[in-house]
């Protein structure tokens, strides 16, 4: 992923090939894949120490939503998931996720064009991509993406101690003492991922004792 991320990240983009799973579109190209949308989102999302399970349950609730969330990855790159091929069979990974900031108009198929899709999504790089989504259903995925985007930032702004960050990246922020506190710290988000406690003063009050020597 750190290459796509380099190039800048437009979509993904779900196929039926035998030799790939998936397309990956960038700024410089397109890049074919044997790793499924999901594996990918998932491998995105591990790059930057983030819980994905949590960052959805976050803004499923904020968005009261139950599919088909937006998922921030940082500020510059939160991704839209829109459904981009027809099932071939009941099961079939059908949405792919598309980069929000990239997004240049979106609008509805030319009137004769054949096939099933609905939509069509122009990038600021000037390519486009079909989807089977109605205009007005991804306009509505565009302004829960800005809703997400703007919660993210504020939560990126607060330092290291909220839910989408992974429990490892949690502890990694902790300082390198030996203390009761530390330990109770470590326990408590072992059960409840942090949810009950307030991790940014714990980490401050935990910065400010001195190591055991």
């Amino acid at each position: 992923m750190e290459q796509y991320v380099e190039e800048g990240l437009v979509a993904l983009v779900p196929v039926y090939d035998q030799e790939c799973r998936a397309k990956v579109i960038t700024l410089k190209g397109h890049h074919r894949e044997q790793r499924s949308v999901r594996w990918l989102i998932e491998k995105l999302a591990a790059r930057y120490s983030l819980n994905l399970s949590g960052l959805r349950q976050r803004y499923g609730a904020i968005l009261n939503v139950k599919h088909h969330i937006a998922v921030p990855i940082k500020s510059d790159l939160i991704m839209l998931p829109l459904k981009l091929r027809q099932a071939r069979v009941p099961g079939d990974i059908t949405m792919g996720y598309i980069s929000l900031l990239q997004i240049a108009e979106v609008m509805p198929l030319p009137e004769g064009e054949p096939g099933p899709w609905l939509s069509v999504i122009s990038f600021k790089n000037g390519e486009s991509i079909k989807t089977l989504n109605h205009p007005e259903t991804i306009r509505e995925r565009l302004r829960q993406g800005e809703i997400v985007r703007s919660d993210f930032l504020k939560l990126r702004n607060q330092g290291p101690g909220f839910s989408g960050l992974s429990k490892r990246s949690l502890v990694e922020q902790l300082p390198n003492c030996e203390c009761l506190l530390k330990d109770l710290f470590v326990d408590l988000i072992s059960i409840d991922g942090g949810k009950r406690l307030r991790t940014i003063k714990v980490i401050k009050l935990l910065r400010s004792l001195k190591p055991t020597v």
